[in-house]
């Protein structure tokens, strides 16, 4: 494991916030299923080595994250338009 730097170098999508206390918070923007926003976020935590990652999801992959695998499968093989918009308004 390498050692925390200093000033790490990080992406354009990456802002740093700070707390009151000194802690350093680092926002990713990202754009779902972008390979380059996925690619942002390893580098960021490479480049970081962050004592916690938080995730943030949206309610709809909240739900598939508790659906069982038989489920998840019927799912997937039921997706409509429909569905995606509706996705997509959440």
């Amino acid at each position: 494991m390498r050692k925390r730097q200093g000033k790490p170098n990080l992406p354009d999508t990456v802002t740093e916030l700070g707390t009151e206390d000194g802690c350093k918070v680092y926002l990713v923007g990202t754009a779902h299923f972008s390979e380059s926003s996925r690619k942002d976020v390893v580098k960021t935590i490479q480049e970081v080595q962050p004592d916690v990652v938080v995730v943030e999801l949206c309610q709809y992959r909240v739900s598939m994250l508790k659906m069982d695998e038989k489920t998840l499968l019927k799912e997937a093989r039921e997706i409509n338009l429909d569905k995606l918009q509706q996705a997509i308004k959440q």
